[in-house]
């Protein structure tokens, strides 16, 4: 949903095969306690958002099993706390950066 970025104690959100559709909300970078995010098996499209890249406590990125699109973007090397990336079986293009 558009406001789960008021869940501002939340640490793990996790939906994963819940069937959601759309795309992520902005809003998710108003999590500023998250450490899992489990957006994995659902039919998610479109691209990441920028404000994804601003959670500074962020772990875990599990997105595979969508439909999300374009570059990969450089904004995962400034998750400094990430320790298990997934986004596999989605639409990227590019590479995944080195940093």
């Amino acid at each position: 949903p558009a406001n789960v970025g008021d869940l501002k104690r939340l640490t793990v959100l996790n939906v994963s095969g819940c069937g959601l559709t759309g795309r992520i909300p902005v809003s998710v970078g108003g999590l500023m306690k998250l450490r899992v995010l489990d957006l994995s098996k659902q039919r998610i499209s479109g691209q990441l958002p920028l404000e994804l890249f601003g959670l500074p406590d962020l772990q875990v990125v599990a997105l595979g099993n969508n439909s999300l699109d374009g570059d990969v973007p450089e904004g995962f090397s400034s998750l400094v706390s990430l320790r298990y990336l997934n986004l596999s079986s989605n639409l990227f293009s590019g590479h995944i950066p080195s940093n």
